[in-house]
């Protein structure tokens, strides 16, 4: 017993297995006598300790068909294939240890659940899963070093650890593999993958322990997290229609120890500009080795909608603006928190239980009543999160930010042109879901990266996902005097 509940009708796919199976050995030319096959049927029972008789026919595939139906009625179809291995020849072999594989592990699924894994499988580009074998050795949680030899592509290894039994936390090995394999392809292949995941969850009624067993998968380095440009952008106190641009970077994995570039003041439509050429500046200067970068806009309240990951990195000759986010993780900060010291506590807090307890936190998704909103997070210090139901430009949108803020949430999202609709809530969910909170802007990255073609389900989504991530460790007053004279300092 693997942990799993058993499926409900993969009949047709073991009957399938079962036929192969058969195939290879006719095709082996190994057993093409009566008394071949016979010899092997009798070494099976030899092994099993059971006679298992099978009437002798001369046509040969309708007796092997037979044994292999024999064997596997007798729950010993591994054993036919490992003395049948015996006597054939490598590439057959390989085949078969596979279709065992397949036999052991298709029983927890219906025919339709295993073809929809197959088919999504075999469009992966093994390219792109380069970490393969690390893959593996998560989801066993290193009790093995490596899938075995006759697992090749993600398909194999997900049909071997479908017949491994779940772990202590009755979690199937085979969950934890798809959802890194999903992770690391992050498009049209890995979307349905993670969604057919979600709803085995459910139908098993392991959704929590899902959770659990993904949070608790090793975080990323701390390094690439903490490489970052962070730009503040404020409207100038004197010219109503011009802006301050300041920018901190810092690449140093080991402390936080930034540097502020030189301020700029320009008109609105010259923010674009001007930050593109920070961003460039910042580039030049990048170690060779350092870790990926991710910036970071500190915005007031009227700002925070701006569509800063769609600006543009540089201008292709050929195809035109390269937005931000297709090489960086974006997100949003609010200034108004950042100058509100009084509301500093409580939100150190909540951070606090992001980064230390990740699995225990809470999302909440406001159905547009601010003051009941504030009521069930203030009762509930486990809430980190908060999906709007509303942009900032509107008004149910901006009290639910100014909640938000006097309540310490440190993350927010919200559908940049009015009220999220159902793709987005289910998008925001699976984002929220699974992997680490911790992860949430590369995860939201990836989604703007996969769902940017305009025939994609998810292009709305993708092009109107906003994502506030407020660091309270990382706060651009603490950060070091201006640069003197313009440039980065050294």
């Amino acid at each position: 017993m693997n942990g799993v509940p058993p499926g409900d009708g993969p009949d047709r796919t073991r009957s399938d297995i079962q036929n192969e199976i058969a195939e290879i050995l006719v095709r082996s030319h190994a057993f093409g006598s009566v008394g071949e096959r016979d010899g092997l049927i009798r070494a099976v029972g030899a092994r099993y300790h059971r006679d298992l008789p099978v009437e002798p026919i001369q046509h040969d595939m309708t007796h092997l068909r037979l044994i292999v139906r024999t064997c596997a009625g007798a729950d010993c179809l591994a054993l036919l294939v490992d003395e049948a291995r015996i006597r054939l020849a490598e590439p057959s072999t390989l085949r078969l240890l596979q279709l065992v594989d397949e036999w052991d592990g298709v029983q927890n699924f219906t025919d339709d659940e295993w073809r929809t894994i197959r088919d999504i499988l075999q469009q992966v580009d093994i390219a792109r899963v380069s970490n393969i074998n690390e893959l593996f050795r998560r989801a066993v949680r290193s009790r093995l070093p490596a899938p075995p030899a006759h697992c090749r592509s993600p398909w194999h290894i997900f049909v071997h650890l479908a017949g491994l039994n779940a772990d202590d936390q009755g979690v199937p090995l085979f969950m934890v593999f798809l959802w890194q394999v999903a992770d690391a392809v992050e498009d049209a292949v890995g979307r349905p993958l993670k969604h057919l995941v979600n709803q085995l969850g459910q139908k098993w009624g392991i959704t929590a322990a899902l959770q659990r067993r993904l949070w608790a998968q090793p975080l990323p380095e701390a390094g690439p997290a903490q490489s970052m440009l962070l730009i503040l952008i404020d409207q100038h106190p004197l010219h109503q229609n011009r802006f301050t641009v300041t920018y901190w970077y810092q690449w140093d994995p080991e402390r936080w120890a930034p540097h502020r570039g030189a301020d700029q003041v320009v008109d609105r439509a010259m923010l674009e500009a001007a930050v593109r050429g920070i961003v460039e500046t910042v580039e030049s200067q990048w170690p060779l080795d350092g870790g990926p970068l991710r910036l970071e806009f500190v915005l007031p309240m009227m700002l925070l909608n701006l569509p800063v990951e769609r600006w543009s990195k540089e201008i292709d000759p050929d195809d035109g603006p390269v937005p931000f986010y297709r090489h960086y993780p974006v997100v949003v900060r609010s200034l108004d928190r950042i100058q509100e010291r009084t509301r500093h506590r409580v939100w150190r807090r909540r951070w606090r239980v992001l980064r230390e307890a990740p699995g225990t936190t809470v999302c909440l998704y406001s159905v547009g009543d601010p003051p009941r909103l504030e009521q069930d997070i203030v009762l509930d210090e486990r809430v980190v999160s908060l999906v709007l139901s509303a942009s900032p430009e509107q008004p149910n949108g901006a009290r639910e930010i100014r909640v938000a803020i006097r309540t310490g949430v440190p993350v927010l999202l919200w559908h940049r042109e009015g009220t999220p609709d159902r793709l987005f809530r289910q998008a925001v969910q699976d984002l929220l879901a699974y992997g680490g909170i911790v992860e949430l802007p590369d995860r939201a990255q990836r989604l703007r990266i996969t769902s940017s073609r305009d025939d994609d389900d998810l292009a709305d989504t993708g092009r109107n996902l906003v994502l506030l991530w407020d660091d309270p460790s990382r706060l651009p007053d603490e950060l070091g005097p201006p640069a003197p004279g313009g440039g980065i300092n050294p």
